[in-house]
């Protein structure tokens, strides 16, 4: 009981990050161990390319001379976040993640 817990929570964060057809083959899994590995994975893996994007932004930002060392403490801030909720997998760890990469966005807008 408490691995569909595990699923049904993990199924709810992916809703949020996951792209919607990934999503959709991901609830066709039946085997419940493959697919909370799967919810896993798939969830790391959109966080991480959310990483990525940002950083080639303020890439981008820096080559045209502007300044980015706070949003460069934030993205480290943002990558221990993302590393965190891949250790605990917990929602509250997801939403800090989400928060800070929110927090970049909005920063980078106003660079």
């Amino acid at each position: 009981m408490e691995e569909k817990k595990e699923i049904k929570e993990l199924m709810l964060i992916a809703k949020k990050i996951v792209p919607k057809s990934v999503y959709k083959k991901i609830k066709l899994i039946k085997n419940l161990d493959e697919k909370r590995e799967v919810l896993k994975y798939s969830i790391k893996v959109n966080l991480e390319l959310k990483f990525e994007e940002l950083k080639n932004k303020i890439k981008k930002l820096e080559e045209n001379g502007k300044e980015t060392f706070s949003i460069s403490l934030k993205m480290s801030v943002f990558k221990s976040k993302i590393k965190l909720f891949s250790a605990t997998l917990n929602e509250r760890d997801f939403i800090k993640a989400v928060e800070v990469f929110s927090e970049v966005e909005k920063e980078i807008k106003h660079v």
